[in-house]
């Protein structure tokens, strides 16, 4: 699968709990990018936002809710 607008320094990958995003860390770009991954959507694939993170997030989880996203930075 190829992702649009994203960096190939990524450590971590989480998927929200209704399937529609992925949430992806790319550390040397102190992003957390979230990415629609619904097939039906237009922008599949593609990063629709980036969350500022801080140096060097690695590790992400998200929530049972779905509400928040805990990063581990370096």
């Amino acid at each position: 699968m190829e992702i649009q607008n994203i960096n190939s320094n990524t450590y971590d990958i989480v998927i929200s709990s209704n399937g529609n995003y992925a949430y992806v860390t790319t550390g040397n770009e102190n992003y957390v990018n979230v990415i629609d991954i619904r097939s039906s959507s237009k922008d599949y694939n593609t990063v629709i936002f980036k969350i500022l993170v801080g140096k060097n997030p690695q590790n992400i989880i998200l929530t049972t809710n779905g509400n928040y996203a805990l990063v581990v930075n370096s």
